[in-house]
């Protein structure tokens, strides 16, 4: 069933990423579904199937810190509102780390805290871009 959500979270990635790419704009329609389908998961299977409420609970969880973290960033200015919404959606697909990771964070195994490595490893990825972004905006208003 993980291997679901990832799918899941994939095709978010691609819809959300199609329209921003398209329109400039993140589309909610793409993010709150595959966000509730995420949550619907961790309840069933929390309740039905481990009888955990924390565990039943860990999507709605995910969903506020993710929530919590890029708003945060949102009011810094570093983010956009599209960018606060997709955090939000994996966050609650995805609260915990995946059994597939071969390096998981230890607040991110028994605590629905996934977010936070999403938030610093999208901000690891997108690093060297933007040092070569602002290298080259620097080397052209030079001139």
């Amino acid at each position: 069933m993980e291997l679901f959500l990832i799918g899941l979270g994939v095709i978010m990635g691609i819809l959300t990423s199609y329209t921003d790419i398209k329109t400039g704009f993140v589309d909610d329609k793409h993010v709150f579904p595959i966000a509730g389908i995420g949550i619907l998961y961790y309840l069933y299977y929390g309740i039905i199937i481990k009888h955990d409420l924390f565990y039943a609970f860990s999507g709605l969880i995910g969903l506020g810190v993710g929530f919590l973290l890029g708003y945060l960033l949102y009011l810094m200015g570093g983010w956009a509102s599209g960018d606060v919404v997709i955090l939000m959606g994996y966050s609650a697909l995805l609260p915990y780390a995946s059994s597939y990771a071969k390096v998981v964070p230890p607040y991110a195994v028994k605590y629905p805290l996934h977010s936070i490595t999403l938030l610093f490893n999208s901000i690891l990825a997108v690093f060297p871009f933007i040092l070569f972004y602002s290298l080259a905006v620097l080397i052209i208003e030079k001139k």
